[in-house]
């Protein structure tokens, strides 16, 4: 990470075999087609999907516990990171940013299961190992927000996550560097293992996510922000 030098961002538009995306979402197809959602795909076809990455940035930062950090952890100005990752993965509606800058409503990732047909995301960060403290430099977990819903009689909650369970039975991201190698691989990312940043992947993404609207919706977004700012 050089401070002096600008983020770098990629956006890749791709194909997935059918295959492949069955070995992340298979376990999730049941759930889905117990839900109502409009135009559920046919898992058995190849599906696009949409990349974006970040480059020259820290990453999701902090502990992968989902209990929120306390008032005097937040507030402490020697720790030498921020808790941005409980804040992407665990908390809705509130954010670590000041009041007045981008992002610190923290509701802008809800994007990310918007543009999925299948309302799921994958996620690949990479932060300094100061920024670990559970000894998890590289991080790879996901995210699905579906309806309440019963599968086999039992009912379950719209949000669940893409995780393993650890030795007290809590959903944290995995730290497997051979998982996080063949996801770089299997999604066609920039991104190299342990290089600092974040990839989101969206599976399944709508078809009026294309390069040329991605284009467009960056000029308008940033450069009219920036010139009525």
């Amino acid at each position: 990470h050089d401070p002096k030098q600008p983020i770098h961002m990629v956006f890749t538009i791709g194909r997935q075999k059918a295959s492949i995306a069955n070995q992340y979402f298979g376990e999730l197809y049941p759930h889905i087609g117990s839900t109502n959602l409009r135009e559920i795909p046919d898992f058995a076809e190849d599906s696009s999907f949409l990349v974006i990455e970040d480059f020259n940035t820290l990453g999701l930062e902090g502990p992968t516990t989902s209990s929120f950090p306390s008032d005097e952890a937040l507030a402490d100005l020697e720790c030498p990171y921020k808790h941005s990752f409980y804040f992407f993965e665990w908390k809705s509606g509130l954010s670590n940013k000041r009041s007045g800058n981008r992002g610190s409503w923290g509701v802008g990732k809800i994007v990310f299961p918007r543009a999925s047909q299948i309302k799921s995301y994958l996620v690949l960060s990479s932060r300094r190992k100061e920024a670990a403290p559970d000894g998890d430099p590289s991080i790879l977990f996901g995210h699905s927000i579906l309806k309440y819903r019963t599968l086999h009689g039992k009912r379950y909650v719209p949000d669940c996550q893409w995780m393993q369970i650890d030795s007290e039975g809590l959903p944290r991201p995995t730290k497997d560097r051979e998982a996080q190698r063949a996801f770089i691989e299997d999604w066609q990312l920039a991104r190299k293992p342990d290089q600092l940043g974040t990839s989101i992947v969206v599976p399944f993404c709508r078809d009026s996510i294309t390069g040329e609207a991605i284009l467009k919706c960056i000029i308008g977004d940033y450069f009219l922000s920036i010139m009525g700012g």
